[in-house]
């Protein structure tokens, strides 16, 4: 009888611990010993900063919450320390501008978001910051011209036009911005 009640009792203890909703401060380890992560909850709930963290000490992300979701400024890092990402949530979806980074600080993208789609402007970069490419989202599609541009000069070197992120249209141009060859989605190159 005593062990089924110790049994019952650690069921019940086990359960309740289980069911009990987390409050406060709260720290996630790695094996190492060295802090994983860092959150707070209120009622259950992630609310407050959300800090996470590489084996190396490190800052990985930055978060706020707002009873459960992501709300305010977010920012996510390389483990050397640099910037990787940086955006802000409203009501847990992105909203405003998502500026992405090469882990040498050098942009990588800047994107536009309205509750969690992309709308507006886009800009793509090559690794050594000079501009990739540039275009344009419509309710998280790209609609509309898309320009590529050189890596080494810089100039114009194709331009995409696409309907509901369908491209329907390639043309590549010349270092004098000439269309030298023009493909459309239901054909060759012409």
């Amino acid at each position: 009888m005593r062990r089924i009640f110790s049994v019952t009792f650690l069921a019940a203890a086990f359960l309740f611990h289980g069911c009990a909703k987390k409050d406060g401060l709260h720290k996630e380890y790695y094996k190492s010993g060295k802090l994983m992560a860092q959150t707070n909850y209120e009622d259950g709930k992630l609310h407050g900063k959300m800090t996470s963290y590489y084996e190396n000490g490190k800052v990985k992300e930055e978060l706020h919450y707002t009873h459960g979701q992501k709300d305010g400024e977010y920012k996510s890092y390389y483990d050397n320390g640099n910037m990787e990402s940086q955006a802000t949530y409203v009501k847990g979806k992105i909203h405003g501008t998502n500026r992405q980074y090469y882990p040498t600080t050098k942009p990588k993208a800047v994107l536009e978001y309205r509750m969690g789609q992309l709308q507006g402007p886009a800009k793509w970069f090559y690794p050594t910051g000079k501009i990739q490419a540039e275009g344009t989202y419509r309710d998280g599609l790209r609609e509309g011209e898309t320009k590529g541009y050189d890596e080494q000069t810089g100039a114009l070197a194709y331009i995409e036009t696409y309907r509901k992120d369908k491209k329907i249209l390639r043309k590549e141009v010349d270092v004098d911005g000439n269309v030298v060859r023009a493909q459309h989605s239901d054909s060759s190159w012409g």
